[in-house]
């Protein structure tokens, strides 16, 4: 799933449905710096892994170092420089989920690469 929310409502809404579907859920995320990181992301419940991007097409995003650092109360949290090593880091079973969310640029990143 590529997901555009980038805030807590947009979290809370994403997070109910995800709690609704049986499987393994994997994010990648990224975002801009003015956003509230911890709260957005502690909306998200039994994440099975979480993986932080730079978001290098972007000046006003936080660096993917540092918010793998915010998260760090978070468990399963790594970081990769770009979402092409992001998404082929992710080990997935057959019936997991992988969302990449956390920024309208990301989305348009993902996007890109089709």
């Amino acid at each position: 799933i590529v997901d555009g929310t980038h805030n807590e409502d947009g979290a809370r809404v994403l997070n109910e449905y995800l709690q609704s579907l049986n499987c393994n859920k994997h994010v990648i995320i990224s975002m801009m710096v003015n956003k509230e990181h911890e709260k957005y992301i502690s909306y998200f419940k039994d994440i099975a892994s979480i993986t932080t991007i730079d978001l290098k097409t972007q000046p006003n995003s936080i660096n993917g170092k540092d918010l793998k650092e915010k998260f760090k109360n978070v468990p399963n949290v790594k970081f990769h420089e770009g979402i092409e090593q992001a998404i082929k880091s992710v080990k997935l079973a057959n019936g997991d989920l992988l969302l990449i969310t956390g920024s309208l640029y990301l989305c348009a990143e993902v996007l890109n690469l089709n």
